[in-house]
């Protein structure tokens, strides 16, 4: 069975568990065969020799049509403005065939802004703290980088995409680091499947920290 992330050096107890949910996902919902446009931060492969992997380029450089499956994970956190996630999420699923997979990770509001609030304490930033700080501006940060559920279903309605899954993947929060390192290696691999089970509950995956959003590109026909 292949491995889908590339990353033999990175043996974090927290990233273990977050690549053992991902690549069960992942194999769960892409196609056993076409060309895959990746888009990771890690790289993957493929879930079976039937399939192209494409890197470094992006969705602009394709016909319609032309894509079995988009994955990017790690990316929107580089895509400051909403706007250009928005614009993303239009360019993948002009190039996917139908019934084509698009994948992407998200990461809640709320995490994101805990993350700016811990980036600014630690490099120091007092003027970023102080405006993190103010409700009123946090709320309406267009560079927040993070995406809701709400967004989420919203740009599947605009597409003609179903939602088929959206997965708390990437759920474990840092506090556990600790726990999981002390557990040995039975109860780490019974904490992974005992994450791979909630990982598409939906009350689990609305309140995640961060996740997995899979979209299914529909024929337009069964819209019309």
């Amino acid at each position: 069975m292949n491995t889908i992330f590339q990353n033999p050096n990175d043996n974090s107890r927290l990233t273990m568990v977050t690549k053992a949910v991902t690549e069960y996902l992942l194999r769960r919902y892409l196609p056993y065969s076409g060309k895959f446009l990746d888009l990771t931060d890690s790289g993957f492969t493929p879930p079976s020799d039937e399939c192209e992997i494409i890197c470094g380029k992006t969705p602009a450089d394709f016909e319609d049509d032309s894509l079995d499956a988009v994955v990017i994970i790690g990316g929107f956190s580089r895509m400051k403005f909403r706007a250009d996630r928005c614009r993303f999420v239009s360019e993948a699923l002009r190039v996917l065939k139908p019934d084509g997979i698009f994948v992407f990770d998200y990461i809640s509001p709320e995490a994101m802004q805990f993350i700016q609030h811990m980036n600014a304490m630690k490099t120091g930033d007092k003027a970023l703290y102080r405006a993190l700080s103010s409700v009123e501006q946090t709320s309406v940060m267009d560079d927040c980088r993070a995406t809701t559920q709400e967004e989420i279903a919203a740009h599947a309605r605009a597409h003609c995409a179903d939602i088929v899954s959206i997965a708390a993947a990437c759920s474990v929060i840092p506090s556990l680091a600790y726990i999981l390192n002390q557990m040995n290696e039975e109860e780490i691999q019974e904490y992974i499947d005992h994450q791979i089970r909630i990982a598409e509950d939906i009350f689990v995956a609305r309140y995640a920290i961060q996740g997995l959003c899979i979209f299914q590109k529909k024929p337009y026909d069964e819209f019309s």
